[in-house]
């Protein structure tokens, strides 16, 4: 199962040409968007935005587990780096409605 996401996800990626950050950062508005939609919670909720955070987090494990069965090259920081575009927007929005920059 873990190898169809990361399959699923490398072939997303080779399919519409849109480079890996780009990739993260809508899957990441996205994830926070349909979390929303099943949870009800309101954009500035916390847990909304850790729901994001913890799907992001196990994006990438799901990787590292990919990466380790078929002996492939992992790299910490390029996890990292995934993660941080995933939370781009949802942290932005998150931080906007709780500093009432905008009205939600």
């Amino acid at each position: 199962m873990i190898a169809k996401f990361v399959e699923l996800k490398i072939q997303v990626l080779s399919v519409t040409g849109i480079p890996r950050d780009v990739f993260y950062i809508h899957a990441g508005l996205l994830t926070f968007l349909i979390v929303q939609m099943i949870i009800r919670a309101r954009i500035g909720d916390k847990s909304l935005w850790l729901s994001v955070l913890v799907l992001a987090t196990l994006g990438q494990l799901c990787d590292l587990s990919y990466h380790v069965s078929n002996q492939l090259a992992f790299s910490p920081w390029q996890a990292l780096h995934d993660i941080f575009n995933a939370m781009l927007w949802p942290t932005v929005l998150t931080f906007a409605v709780r500093l009432h920059l905008v009205r939600y």
